[in-house]
């Protein structure tokens, strides 16, 4: 994870609607959130929009 992103979301996540939009056509949206509550990054988003 790139340094200061989850500190960059959380102060973002409090003052707008942060979501993650991925064209990925073969990850599912489980696996796409899986991948960022392992980083801790889900409880940022508002919502996450996939291709599938």
């Amino acid at each position: 994870m790139i340094a200061g992103a989850e500190q960059t979301l959380a102060v973002q996540s409090s003052r707008y609607r942060v979501a993650v939009a991925t064209n990925a056509s073969i990850s599912r949206r489980p696996e796409i959130e899986h991948a960022l509550q392992r980083v801790g990054l889900l409880r940022h988003m508002a919502t996450v929009f996939c291709y599938t």
